[in-house]
């Protein structure tokens, strides 16, 4: 029998799930991606070395195209965003789509920081870009591939922590037995003691001057400004070989370390140090209380914070601080924290302001964004007016327990006579506190609902209006609006080459790796923009000094 004749043929449906694109980069390009922790390594370069020369072979033999090489100079993995070269590489990737592979000597290299390795390796991955370990050869593209993947990432977090505490440890049991770890206080070289642990030595040229300093003091006559300024001119430095302030001098001063002893995090007692100390403990505890009880007064300083409503909220992407004060010559600027890891670029307030307000009204007119963030409005309107109709039902309900209440109190004092009317009316009152209160709440809840339409309108004027609304608002009234688009810790970064620079961990910016200027002017940067406009020019004619901001 011919089952074909009696078997009707049905056409298969068209799926109704839409086929996942795919990917348009290039298998056989990649990146490099190198990086040692230390500034010894940087000098040194054999870290460097051997991880690129190990990668370029890896490639040759695989037949890939090495596309770029990455460079991270004496930077932890503990953080992803502070390492600006991880931060353009992960930038590069996401953008240049002939990149399908970032290849790295070991896991470890890439990255340690579990709070953002995932989110990032998932952004690539869906982007099309693996992380190639040369050691280990992974299927990312199976549950169980990325499940060794994500071991992986938790073993070298691991690694690095149980690291840690064994150094912290073997430190911490040194020190309990009088030997010193650690940098050399001023006056003393490193030095190993006879049974070979860490130790101190007396410096021949600084250690003299420490013991004048602390003498002078201990005698008294002289002033911690005449000494100050006598040890700076005799050449005393720190190891920096810069010239001791004021309050290295008070740390010097208070350091017991130049008596022969040390303090342990957890003990109360100082240790004895087997290093020879450069004062006797009698002298250290008068000196040591004479400086501690020196204070000076502090000035009143005035209130010019409504100056810098980004200071503190901007991080910059090299130190993690930008802050905000006044030049010598009474003119503001942003500027780092930190001189020493960025360049002394001070930007005036009115630029950077503007410069802020430029980006908000980019961002704010991002028509895709728009629906995303009316609905997210909408379903937390949702959520807020189902909790409050509960919560309205629930006072509701007491206030009519409260009613029944009063009718049996009210009842009690007019018919019983064996309850004191004291006792009544102490209820009668209690009653009264307790509706008027749930009354009062009951008013305040309901307001809170807010109309759907009304709301959902303004938060549309709103989003239309970000630039706007920032520049006339207050400092209160920018700086929480500055914590809603871009809330703490992450904040917005800020990147002096670049522009600004939005956290992956922004729910609402999260997908805008916009910049502040455009990619046809590569060579255009704030940096160089504020360099200009702050230097070579009569300050007092800069519009930048003007009150526009204000």
């Amino acid at each position: 029998m011919d089952l074909s004749m009696t078997i009707p043929k049905i056409p298969r449906p068209k799926s109704s799930k839409s086929k996942k694109k795919k990917s348009t980069r290039d298998p056989k390009v990649a990146v490099i991606y190198c990086r040692v922790s230390s500034p010894v390594q940087v000098k040194k370069g054999f870290g460097l070395e051997a991880q690129e020369r190990l990668c370029k072979k890896y490639c040759a033999d695989e037949g890939l195209h090495v596309d770029k090489i990455f460079i991270e100079l004496g930077i932890s993995a503990r953080e992803s965003v502070k390492r600006p070269e991880y931060m353009r590489m992960y930038k590069y990737c996401l953008e240049h789509e002939k990149v399908s592979k970032i290849i790295v000597r070991d896991r470890d290299r890439y990255s340690a920081d579990l709070t953002t390795v995932f989110a990032h390796i998932g952004k690539l991955r869906d982007a099309g870009v693996e992380v190639k370990d040369i050691h280990i050869d992974l299927d990312t593209s199976t549950a169980i591939g990325r499940k060794v993947e994500g071991d992986s990432w938790v073993s070298a977090n691991y690694s690095r922590e149980l690291g840690s505490e064994r150094t912290y440890s073997t430190m911490y049991e040194a020190r309990s037995h009088g030997y010193y770890m650690g940098s050399a206080p001023i006056g003393y070289i490193t030095a190993r003691s006879p049974d070979d642990h860490g130790s101190l030595a007396k410096d021949p040229d600084k250690a003299p001057l420490v013991q004048w300093a602390f003498h002078k003091v201990y005698e008294g006559g002289y002033s911690l400004n005449e000494i100050l300024k006598y040890i700076n001119t005799s050449g005393l430095r720190n190891r920096f070989n810069n010239k001791l302030s004021m309050k290295t001098l008070k740390d010097m001063l208070q350091n017991p370390i130049y008596a022969g002893y040390q303090f342990l995090e957890d003990k109360e007692d100082p240790v004895e140090g087997k290093w020879e100390p450069l004062i006797s403990a009698e002298v250290f505890t008068v000196v040591s209380k004479r400086v501690g009880g020196v204070t000076r007064k502090k000035k009143m300083r005035k209130d010019d914070s409504w100056r810098y409503p980004l200071r503190r909220f901007l991080k910059c992407v090299k130190c993690g601080n930008l802050t905000g004060s006044m030049s010598k010559v009474s003119y503001p600027y942003y500027h780092c924290q930190t001189k020493k890891m960025c360049d002394p670029v001070r930007i005036p307030p009115s630029l950077l302001h503007a410069v802020f307000a430029f980006y908000l009204n980019g961002l704010g007119y991002k028509n895709i964004r728009y629906q995303l963030i009316l609905a997210a409005v909408l379903e937390l309107q949702k959520e807020k007016a189902k909790t409050y109709s509960k919560t309205v039902k629930t006072v509701k309900m007491r206030l009519s327990k409260l009613l029944e209440q009063r009718t049996a109190t009210e009842y009690k004092l007019l018919h019983i006579d064996t309850i004191p009317e004291e006792l009544c009316q102490r209820d009668l009152d209690r009653i009264d506190t307790e509706e008027a209160e749930l009354k009062k709440y009951l008013n305040s809840l309901e307001s809170r609902i807010h109309d759907k339409d009304n709301l959902l309108e303004f938060a549309q004027l709103i989003l239309e209006n970000l630039s706007r609304i920032w520049l006339l608002s207050s400092l209160e009234e920018r700086q929480r609006l500055q914590s809603v688009l871009f809330p703490e810790p992450d904040g917005l970064r800020l990147d002096m080459e670049i522009g600004f620079m939005i956290p992956d961990s922004n729910l609402i910016f999260s997908a805008e790796r916009s910049h502040t200027f455009t990619s046809e002017s590569p060579v255009f940067s704030l940096k160089e923009f504020a360099s200009f406009l702050s230097s070579d020019r009569k300050q007092s004619d800069s519009w930048e000094h003007g009150n526009i901001d204000e």
